[in-house]
C-alpha cells in the first residue's frame, strides 16, 4: 500500500518512508510545460521559469498555476508571471477552481496547538532563509528546550523543514505564516518578537566576533548564551549559518538609527571578516558602519570603521581608487583624533591599494610611513603587517633574495612576540608569508621550496575557504612553470571545488587554465609529476 501525507505519520510501525522535497528547476519547468501545452511554454520559456520560481517548485502550486493557464487559452504565461510577482498576492493567485493552495496550508495549521501556531506564525519575522531553534525561541519567549519541541511539532505537520539543525520555510509557508501572523496578531505583539529576535542575532554576532578581536579571544566572564560559543571554530559556525539573520538586524539597526550598536558589531567582527573574506557583505556592512560612526561625531571610531572600508574596497572588491579615497578620509578622520594606529592603518590600506595599482614606489612609501607609526603606536598586529607588506613589494619588483631575507626576520617577529599576537592572526600572517615566500622561491626558479610553503600555507589554512582557494590558485600556478601539467590540472580542479566560500576571482581563472590545458596539445612527459 502506498500512503501519501503531509504528516509524518510517526506513529506507524514497519513502513518504509520516502520523504518527498519539492522538484528542482528542470523538473517543475517540465510539470509546466506538460499542463500548459509546448507551445506555449515555448513561446516564452523565461515566463515558464518564473512561474515554476514563484510556485517554490512545489507540485501542488504548480498544479494549480498550470490547471489555470489550462483553462484560460487567451492568457500568457508572462501574465501569470506578473501576477505571481507580487508576493502579498500571490496565494490569493494561486486557486484553479476549488483548489487553492492556501487551503491545504489551512489544514494543517488548524491541527497545530496553540504554541505551535504561534511560533509557526511568528517564524515569519525570521529574515533570512532559516533558523535555529535558540533563534526561533526569542519570538516566543519559550526556553530552547520547549522551542525544539514545538517546531517539530511543524515538522510533524509537513508545515516546517529541517537540514541538520537548521530549520526553513518553504517559500509559499512563509507568505502563509505571513498573512496569518497579520490576521492574528496584532502589531503590539508581533513587532517586539522581531525586536526580541533582532537583539539576540546582535548580540550573539559581537560576542561570537570578539573571539577574534585581539583585546578579547574568549567568551566575556559570565556569559550565558542560547547557543555553544565555547571556542572560536564554533563561534565562526555560528556567525556563519545565522549570517542572513544578524546582518537583516544590522541593517535594521542602521535604518532605525541605533548607530552605536552598528559600530560595535562592525568592530567585533573586524578580523573575523579575514576568516569569512568572500562572504559578499563585508564591503556594504564597513560603509554602514563608517556613516553610524560619522552619525556619533567620534573622530576615532570614524577613522576605524572607514580603514575597514577601504579594506573591503580593494581587497574583496577590487575597487582601488575607492579604496584610497577612503583611506584617506580614514586618515584625516585619525590625524583629528590623533591616534597613531588608526593614522598607520589608513596607510597600509593606501599601500595595498597603491600595490594592487602597481604603483610600487607610492606602495612603499605609505607602507614604511606605516612601519613607523605602529612602531610609534605600540601596535604588534599592525606591525606584523607592515613586515610582509614590505616583502610583496619586493618581490613585486623583482628582488626575491632580499625578500626573503626579510621574511625571515619577519617570521622571527612572529616567534619573540609571543601570546602578544593573537594566534589567530599570527596564522593569517604566516599563511600570508608563505605565500610570499613561494612567489620569491618561483621568481628564483625553486619550484620545490615554491611547492612546499604553499603546502604549509594549505595546511595552516584549511579551514578559511577564501586563503585556501587562493593557495591552490597559486600552486596550480607554480606547478604549470615547473612543467608539472598534470598536478597542476589537478590543483585548478580543487579551486573550483571549493564552492561558494572560495575567492571568485580565483575559481574564474582556474577555468581558464583548465580551458587552456584543454585546448593545448599534450606535451611530452617531463619526468616528475610530483606535487
Amino acid at each position: 500500500m502506498l500512503v501519501t501525507s503531509r504528516r509524518m505519520l510517526t506513529g506507524l510501525d514497519s513502513v518504509r518512508r520516502l520523504p518527498l522535497d519539492a522538484l528542482d528547476s528542470e523538473e517543475a519547468t517540465s510539470f509546466l510545460t506538460g499542463l500548459v501545452g509546448t507551445d506555449r511554454a515555448e513561446a516564452d520559456p523565461a515566463a515558464v521559469a518564473e512561474v515554476a520560481e514563484r510556485c517554490g517548485h512545489l507540485p501542488l502550486a504548480l498544479r494549480v498555476a498550470g490547471n489555470w493557464l489550462a483553462t484560460r487559452t487567451g492568457r500568457s504565461v508572462r501574465q501569470l508571471a506578473d501576477r505571481l510577482a507580487h508576493e502579498d498576492r500571490r496565494l490569493n493567485v494561486l486557486a484553479a477552481g476549488d483548489v487553492h493552495v492556501s487551503a491545504a496550508f489551512e489544514l494543517s495549521y488548524q491541527q497545530l496547538t496553540p504554541t505551535a501556531a504561534r511560533l509557526f506564525r511568528r517564524l515569519a519575522l525570521v529574515p533570512g532563509a532559516d533558523t535555529s531553534a535558540a533563534a526561533a525561541a526569542q519570538l516566543t519567549g519559550q526556553d530552547v528546550f520547549d522551542t525544539e519541541d514545538t517546531l517539530e511539532e511543524l515538522v510533524e505537520t509537513g508545515l516546517l523543514g529541517t537540514s541538520g539543525t537548521r530549520y526553513r520555510l518553504h517559500d509559499l509557508l512563509r507568505l502563509y505564516a505571513r498573512t496569518r501572523l497579520n490576521a492574528e496578531d496584532s502589531p503590539e505583539e508581533a513587532e517586539p518578537a522581531r525586536s526580541a529576535l533582532h537583539s539576540w542575532l546582535l548580540r550573539t554576532a559581537i560576542v561570537a566576533g570578539r573571539w577574534y578581536e585581539p583585546d578579547y579571544g574568549a567568551l566575556p566572564d559570565g556569559w550565558e548564551g542560547d547557543v555553544d560559543l565555547s571556542s572560536a571554530d564554533l563561534a565562526r559556525a555560528w556567525l556563519q549559518a545565522e549570517g542572513d539573520n544578524w546582518l537583516a538586524a544590522y541593517r535594521t539597526a542602521a535604518a532605525t538609527g541605533a548607530h552605536t550598536t552598528v559600530v560595535e558589531v562592525a568592530e567585533a567582527l573586524h578580523w573575523f571578516s579575514d576568516q569569512w573574506i568572500f562572504w559578499g557583505h563585508w564591503t556594504d556592512l564597513f560603509d554602514t558602519a563608517a556613516r553610524s560612526a560619522h552619525a556619533i561625531d567620534d573622530a576615532l571610531v570614524e577613522a576605524t570603521q572607514l580603514n575597514y572600508h577601504a579594506w573591503a574596497l580593494s581587497l574583496i572588491e577590487g575597487r582601488h581608487h575607492d579604496s584610497l579615497d577612503r583611506a584617506a578620509q580614514a586618515l584625516a578622520a585619525a590625524e583629528r583624533a590623533e591616534d597613531l594606529n588608526q593614522q598607520a592603518w589608513a596607510h597600509d590600506y593606501q599601500a595595498a591599494a597603491y600595490r594592487r595599482l602597481e604603483d610600487y614606489d607610492r606602495a612603499m612609501e605609505h607602507t614604511l610611513r606605516s612601519t613607523e607609526l605602529f612602531e610609534a603606536g605600540g601596535d604588534l598586529n599592525g606591525s606584523l603587517q607592515t613586515r610582509f607588506g614590505v616583502c610583496m613589494l619586493l618581490v613585486d619588483t623583482g628582488r626575491p633574495a632580499e625578500c626573503l631575507a626579510y621574511l625571515a626576520e619577519a617570521f622571527a617577529f612572529i616567534e619573540e612576540s609571543g601570546d602578544r599576537i593573537a594566534p589567530h592572526i599570527a596564522r593569517f600572517s604566516t599563511i600570508q608569508m608563505h605565500f610570499i615566500s613561494a612567489e620569491a622561491h618561483t621568481l628564483l626558479g625553486d619550484w620545490d621550496a615554491a611547492v612546499g610553503h604553499l603546502h604549509t600555507a594549505l595546511d595552516l589554512g584549511q579551514d578559511n575557504p577564501g586563503m585556501t582557494s587562493r593557495a591552490i590558485s597559486k600552486l596550480g600556478h607554480v606547478l604549470m612553470k615547473a612543467g608539472r601539467v598534470q598536478p597542476a590540472r589537478e590543483a585548478f580542479l580543487s579551486c573550483i571545488a571549493i564552492g561558494p566560500d572560495a575567492d571568485p576571482a580565483k575559481v574564474a581563472d582556474a577555468r581558464e587554465q583548465l580551458a587552456l590545458l584543454d585546448a593545448a596539445p599534450p606535451a611530452p612527459p617531463s619526468g616528475d609529476s610530483s606535487p
